[in-house]
């Protein structure tokens, strides 16, 4: 199971009942489950070290919620140190002291084989969060951008195999900022009862056409991690009506 899955089920078990608005909120959520894992046995390590970098980048990690929202200011630094430590794709298991078994499918992989290894990588991966953004403590949303045409919003949102539910693959640095080259895209969660719930978000627009007023018109809802109502009802349809073209 990839953490994504994992995550899914820890989501799906935090609660004995689920509301329609907590299953809305559960798909929205960016919180990374690597994070949860590997972060409460770094930070110490890092913290009881010598080296100044190493505390100073203990004393980020700390404040930082695991989330992968816009304002999260420990997030681009963790990025790196995931991508050193599990690879490019954050799926290598080599480095964590229990890879994934079948007997603990959703509790594994988990913990540093090499502690000292881990906090190499952390000072690599400083340098490589300057290098690449420019700070160290760079907020995520001002280097990931949810950008289509004149529309330019602060992302959210990261790689599955971080352990990240709402997944955002994030394209190399390009004139200051990297946009997504996959992830949400059509979400629609429904609630089939009296009356019917429907939320949902076609995260790039109805239209591609350059000048469409619906080319990014949704990018707002997906930057601020929101869901629209969606018209299920023929009245609610032509309460918004913008055209109507006869054959």
């Amino acid at each position: 199971m990839t953490l994504r899955a994992q995550q899914s089920v820890h989501l799906r078990l935090s609660e004995a009942k689920v509301s329609y608005d907590d299953f809305v909120a559960q798909k929205l959520c960016t919180r990374s489950l690597m994070a949860d894992r590997l972060l409460p046995e770094l930070i110490p390590l890092a913290a009881a070290s010598n080296d100044p970098k190493l505390h100073a980048a203990a004393e980020l990690l700390s404040h930082w919620n695991h989330r992968f929202d816009a304002d999260a200011r420990g997030a681009l630094l963790f990025e790196t140190w995931a991508g050193l430590f599990a690879g490019p794709k954050f799926a290598g298991e080599s480095n964590y002291a229990a890879p994934w078994t079948e007997t603990d499918p959703i509790e594994t992989p988990r913990g540093l084989r090499d502690g000292a290894a881990a906090l190499a990588m952390l000072s690599s991966a400083v340098d490589r969060t300057i290098a690449l953004y420019g700070a160290v403590d760079r907020p995520f949303g001002a280097v990931s951008r949810f950008h289509l045409g004149d529309v330019d919003l602060p992302g959210n949102g990261g790689y599955g195999n971080l352990g990240i539910f709402r997944t955002i693959t994030w394209g190399p640095m390009q004139g200051g900022e990297r946009t997504p080259l996959h992830g949400e895209t059509w979400v629609s969660l429904v609630e089939f009862g009296e009356p019917m719930r429907v939320r949902g978000l076609l995260s790039y627009g109805n239209a591609t056409q350059p000048g469409s007023p619906h080319r990014a018109d949704q990018l707002r809802f997906l930057s601020a991690e929101k869901l629209r109502e969606l018209w299920t009802t023929r009245a609610e349809v032509e309460q918004h009506l913008e055209a109507r073209d006869t054959f």
